[in-house]
């Protein structure tokens, strides 16, 4: 599905860190945050646009990575995910692939 792979997401994903700064990346974190908030809000209320809800989740998926590489946290994250994940399987019956 994604034309790259995480790990060349990953390098960018540095490079932006180092070129601008956490700062600038933490900033930058919550106005994409506030972006998709305000797409979130027309979307809920039957007046959004799917392509700018897309492009909204995407700019906050990209942060969120970036989040998760500032603060050292992607294999915790991974983890946590992965237990959730199968926690919800189970509480949905062992749903199957």
């Amino acid at each position: 599905m994604n034309k790259i792979s995480y790990e060349e997401r990953k390098a960018i994903y540095m490079a932006a860190i180092e070129k601008y700064g956490v700062v600038h990346q933490l900033n930058k974190f919550d106005e994409e945050l506030g972006e998709f908030l305000t797409e979130w809000g027309r979307m809920r209320n039957g007046e959004g646009d799917r392509k700018k809800f897309a492009d909204e989740l995407a700019d906050l998926t990209i942060m969120l990575e970036q989040l998760r590489l500032i603060f050292g946290v992607n294999d915790d994250v991974c983890a946590r995910m992965d237990y959730k994940v199968l926690r919800l399987q189970s509480r949905l019956g062992g749903v199957q692939e």
